[in-house]
This record gives structure tokens, C-alpha cells and sequence, in this order.
């Protein structure tokens, strides 16, 4: 059963939809564009078994009211707007709050506010970053232009087309309403994997299309030109989609310096299809996530956990400063412990987290104890990368029997030893 109410920030009427137990947590739904709460019918209707679920058209779109203008769409009042459905749907305790798109971009505003965490309990967000967050991300890039952060950016302005394009005067409204409104079911079949339901709000769309473009024409430009510095107390956990046509994974690089307590899990969905076509996987992680933290138990608190051998210099460094970038949990191992301190402080200043161990791979015995620190410490490893590697200089004829001893013990029975030892926890 799903009730109608309407709640009022700053004059402006916001259609609120509510079900399930009042008495449940309660789990505010935000969505992006060009969508409206509908979008959310599916995991709503999941969470509402154990969940008070609400959701709410934002500014603009569906049933709640339009701005007169284009100031009236700043991230400050769409923040607002949030707190202010929180407030009339869970005046006595903390809210969850999960979000996609721009439901996502505005509900940073909200969860990076000062004392954001004594009313939102936790925060899942998909495909939408912080704006001041991406404004630091593309600052950094720009003052750094390695190869890898031209290609970051080059890759993600390709896939932000249509930012530029809805700043155009005259040209994105008449876009949308001659060509886009007509094709949109095409866009998400062919585009997105998603199949729309017969008279499902996703297979066409109306003048809330129009007028959200707003949206951008009020933000981009001005929080990316001059971003403030925004961290959060609030737990968050960052669904990735694997699949996303618009938002990259690499935009959350760093992310962990603005949000200490922040989850990463991955969906395997395009932007919408894990809204419309994979909800039981991503209320699966929003039950999991809420119920952590009501418990009062931490969240993971940080990216996947990677294993790296022979870590203290060369490739197996450069390979561990590439993880940390992603944000990854990085143990980096090495004969020589202090070469391996110096690898894992470098991975905590690249974005990630570091932590060095002294191991001698050719030690089966001594491999074994390893994994199973690591395990007990951190978790079962996601990737395993068995670098450690020695050679000798010299002819063929001037090596002797020991020195190919060392390399075989190395070589290849360190790499041996890392698959049983690790792959058992793995599997």
C-alpha cells in the first residue's frame, strides 16, 4: 500500500510517496534524470518488507512543484529538499538514504552538510559524484597531466557529451522535445539493456525532461569552477555499475580523503538497468549496508583488497600504486621490509591504504602463516598478484647450480606457494 502526502521546503511542494512499516528504518529514495520516483517501483517495493520506504519527486519533475527559475535549482535548495522530507517522514530518528544520478549529485549536498550524520544514518549512492568531490578530482588531473589522468579525463568528457550539449540556449530543450522524447525507448533498449514495461513512466518522456535540464545549467559550471571542501561522518557505500555509460569508475579515485567511512561494491548493470532490471541485487546491498549500521556495526570501510609480492620496488611498487589510485587496500610484501613500509605509505598517499609485510616467498611454510594473517586482519583477498621475481646477471655457463636453485625457488615455486595459499581462502 502506498500512500500520498505532500511536504514543503521553502514554499515549494514535494510529492512524497510512502510504504511499508512506519515503525522499520527508514529508507528515503532519490532519483536522477531525467526520472521521476517511479523509477524506484521495484526496489521499493523489495526494501518495504523490512524497510519504511519513501520517495519523493524532486523539484520539478512528476507530481511535486516547478521553480520559476533557474536559481530555484541550486544544489543548496535541492539539499533542502531532502532534509525537509526527512524531517516530515522521520522527525525522531536518522534516515538511510540511497540515490542514483542527480538524486545522488543532490544528496551530497545534504550528506556533506555540517552534523549531516545526526540525521542521515547512512548514504548508498549510484552514478552521481559530489560536484565539489569532481571539481578537486578534474583540478588534480589538470595540474598533474600524467598520461593516465589525460586519458581519465579525455574518456570521461567523451562520455559527458550531453553536459555540454544541455548548456546550449534553445538548442537541448527543442532536442528533447523533436528528437530525444521519441527515441527514448530506443536509448534503452538498445543503449541501457532495459525493456520498459507498457506504460511505464521510463518508456516515454514528458516536460519534466525539459525543464530538468535546469539542473545542470544551475551547477556544473559554477561548484566545478569553484569547489568547496566538502567530508562527511556519514557511513557511504558507492554502488558502482560496471556498465555505466556516463559515469566512470576512475571519478571516485581518492573519494576515501572526503568520506573516511566509505564501502565500494560493484553492480554488474548499465546506468538504469540496475534500477530496472537488477533491483533485487541493489536492495540486497541497501538491506545489508542499513542493517550494519543500525546495528551498530562499521561497514567495510574501504575499496577491494589486494595482494602484491616482491612490492618494494620496480613493477610490483608500480603495480600497488596503480590499485591505491582506484582505492584499493593495498599489502605489499618484500625480503627487504623497509623497501615494502616505503611502497605502502606511497599506496595511503595515492588514495588507497598501504600495509607492508616482510615475507620470503620461496617459504612454503612461511607463506601459509602469511595468507592466513592477512585474512584473519584484513579479509580474503579480491586479487592476488604473485610479482616477487629475482634474476642473475652473467652467461648461461657462469651460473651456478645454487643461484638457478634461488630463482626456481623463487620464480616459480613463490608463485606456487601464493596460489595455494591465497586461492584456498579465494575459493
Amino acid at each position: 500500500m502506498i500512500s500520498r502526502r505532500t511536504v514543503d521546503s521553502g514554499g515549494l511542494p514535494l510529492a512524497v510517496f510512502e510504504q511499508g512499516d512506519p515503525a522499520h528504518p527508514t529508507v528515503i529514495l532519490v532519483h536522477g534524470y531525467p526520472d521521476t520516483h517511479v523509477v524506484w517501483d521495484d526496489i521499493a517495493e523489495d526494501l518495504a518488507v523490512d524497510h519504511h520506504v519513501v520517495r519523493y519527486d524532486v523539484r520539478g519533475a512528476g507530481e511535486s512543484g516547478v521553480p520559476s527559475a533557474r536559481r530555484e535549482y541550486r544544489l543548496e535548495l535541492l539539499g533542502a529538499d531532502l532534509f525537509a522530507v526527512a524531517d516530515a517522514v522521520s522527525p525522531d530518528a536518522p534516515v538511510h538514504v540511497v540515490a542514483h544520478d542527480w538524486g545522488s549529485v543532490q544528496s551530497w549536498e545534504a550528506v556533506t552538510e555540517p552534523g549531516a550524520e545526526q540525521r542521515i544514518a547512512s548514504y548508498t549512492t549510484m552514478s552521481g559524484p559530489c560536484l565539489d568531490h569532481l571539481g578537486f578530482w578534474m583540478r588534480k588531473r589538470f595540474r598533474r597531466p600524467t598520461p593516465r589522468h589525460l586519458r581519465q579525463l579525455l574518456v570521461q568528457g567523451a562520455h559527458s557529451w550531453y553536459i555540454t550539449a544541455f548548456h546550449l540556449p534553445l538548442l537541448a530543450p527543442a532536442t528533447w522535445k523533436l528528437w530525444l522524447a521519441k527515441s527514448w525507448p530506443r536509448v534503452l533498449r538498445d543503449l541501457e539493456a532495459v525493456n520498459p514495461r507498457p506504460g511505464h513512466p521510463q518508456a516515454t518522456l514528458k516536460q519534466d525532461a525539459v525543464r530538468g535540464i535546469e539542473l545542470y545549467r544551475a551547477n556544473m559550471r559554477p561548484t566545478i569552477r569553484s569547489p568547496r571542501e566538502r567530508y562527511t561522518e556519514v557511513p557511504v557505500q558507492l554502488l558502482t555499475l560496471s556498465r555505466d555509460h556516463y559515469v566512470q569508475e576512475f571519478l571516485s579515485e581518492g573519494l576515501e580523503h572526503w568520506v573516511p567511512r566509505l564501502t565500494r561494491r560493484t553492480v554488474n548493470g548499465t546506468h538504469w538497468s540496475a534500477l530496472l532490471e537488477h533491483g533485487p541485487v541493489v536492495a540486497s546491498h541497501v538491506r545489508s549496508f542499513t542493517a550494519a549500521v543500525s546495528a551498530g556495526s562499521e561497514p567495510e570501510a574501504t575499496g577491494e583488497l589486494v595482494v602484491i609480492t616482491g612490492a618494494g620496488s620496480g613493477i610490483g611498487r608500480a603495480t600497488a600504486l596503480a590499485f591505491a589510485a582506484e582505492g584499493a587496500r593495498v599489502v605489499v610484501c618484500d625480503l627487504d621490509l623497509e623497501s615494502a613500509v616505503r611502497t605502502a605509505e606511497l599506496c595511503t598517499l595515492s588514495g588507497g591504504t598501504g600495509y607492508a609485510h616482510q615475507l620470503d616467498v620461496s617459504d612454503g611454510a612461511a607463506f601459509d602463516a602469511f595468507a592466513q594473517q592477512i585474512a584473519a586482519e584484513h579479509g580474503v583477498p579480491d586479487v592476488l598478484v604473485n610479482n616477487a621475481g629475482i634474476g642473475h646477471s652473467g652467461t648461461f655457463l657462469q651460473t651456478t647450480e645454487k643461484e638457478w636453485q634461488r630463482v626456481l625457488d623463487v620464480n616459480l615455486w613463490g608463485v606456487i606457494h601464493g596460489c595455494r595459499a591465497f586461492g584456498t581462502l579465494m575459493a
